[in-house]
């Protein structure tokens, strides 16, 4: 799950600037990472456990700095400061 924190967020804004849709990738990544977990109830094979954390923590991961970057934007100049 650490190493999904260093390598998703690059991957996934890479993505995000191709396809010029940041909200969109948002709520996709926020889909996958809700559906990934549920998985986690459905399974007691360690493998498939480890399999889905890293899915979880990459979309995760990759979704937490959009919704940021969204935030910034949207904020514009009026930071509250």
């Amino acid at each position: 799950m650490q190493g999904t924190k260093i390598v998703a967020p690059n991957i996934w804004g890479w993505i995000v600037d191709i396809k010029r849709n940041r909200l969109g990738m948002i709520r996709l990544a926020a889909f996958i990472s809700l559906f990934s977990f549920t998985l986690i109830l459905s399974q007691n094979n360690f493998y498939y456990f480890v399999a889905i954390i890293f899915i979880f923590g990459f979309f995760w991961n990759a979704m937490l700095p959009q919704v940021e970057a969204l935030t910034f934007s949207l904020m514009g100049v009026e930071t509250g400061i």
